[in-house]
């Protein structure tokens, strides 16, 4: 298994916290960028967790997905 990071962020929440208001769902940290961590085979499995989990139709948007090195 890698290691991959994902970046991404909410849309929705980032255009309402810059209005003042909150979104009814998610938290106003959605509106910053944030770094998931998953232990997958390869980055076409980690884009279909991190879409199943965070999917582009609830305003998330991925900035990019690294693999980490291994430190052994």
């Amino acid at each position: 298994m890698k290691t991959y990071e994902i970046t991404l962020y909410n849309k929705e929440v980032r255009k309402l916290v810059e209005q003042g208001d909150s979104h009814p769902q998610y938290d106003d940290g959605w509106a910053d960028q944030r770094f998931i961590q998953l232990q997958v085979e390869n980055e076409e499995r980690a884009r279909r967790l991190i879409h199943a989990r965070h999917p582009a139709r609830k305003g998330f948007v991925i900035i990019d997905i690294l693999e980490l090195p291994d430190f052994v």
